[in-house]
């Protein structure tokens, strides 16, 4: 039985302006703030982006494929890249210390591909994939927490981005506390809410 949240009513209070990963001059400081590392309370709960899907795999050790042409999508690809969203994952330990600096409608095509048994890099890469319920607009509580694996860019004649291509591997099960309603409020922000872990490793 799937549980199920409504992002507009089940929220998380947001940090100060200058650490919400969703803005858009965060890019423009991404040297300056890929070295200050926001340590949290509880290293089993995190804040991370939410990235929700019309479909979700099981949790797998396979490759998936994301492929975002949608603008939120797109800026989440960027804030990826620019290590906004990191997890620093204690070695030998099922707990992990957030190192971060700091999707209502869904572009993404999933793709399967075979995945491998390397060590999770340090830090991590991270957001969270959940099911989305298109004709209620809410999405499940409990997600999977994935790790980045590598992006492709493209780019257009004129050198505009129209396309990120993720891949990226399933690492652990959340559950989802709540979104930020900040991050609710454009259609052009995708969702950043706070997660607990349930499960890591597979």
């Amino acid at each position: 039985c799937i549980n199920w949240i409504d992002p507009s009513i089940v929220t998380v209070p947001s940090p100060k302006q200058n650490q919400m990963g969703f803005q858009i001059d965060a890019e423009a400081n991404a040297d300056q703030d890929s070295t200050e590392e926001q340590e949290q309370d509880d290293s089993d709960s995190w804040r991370l982006p939410i990235y929700p899907v019309s479909a979700v795999h099981l949790p797998s050790s396979a490759l998936h494929t994301l492929h975002n042409t949608q603008f939120k999508n797109i800026k989440m690809s960027r804030d990826l890249a620019a290590n906004q969203w990191n997890i620093q994952f204690h070695k030998n330990a099922s707990t992990s210390t957030s190192t971060t600096n700091n999707a209502k409608d869904h572009d993404s095509d999933i793709q399967n591909g075979d995945g491998d048994d390397t060590a999770n890099k340090d830090p991590s890469q991270c957001f969270v994939l959940t099911l989305f319920a298109q004709d209620t607009h809410r999405i499940a509580s409990i997600g999977t927490l994935m790790e980045v694996v590598s992006m492709e860019d493209t780019y257009t004649s004129d050198k505009s981005l129209i396309r990120v291509v993720v891949k990226c591997r399933a690492i652990g099960i959340v559950k989802i506390e709540g979104v930020e309603k900040e991050s609710t409020k454009s259609p052009n922000d995708y969702f950043v809410g706070r997660v607990q872990q349930l499960q890591l490793g597979f």
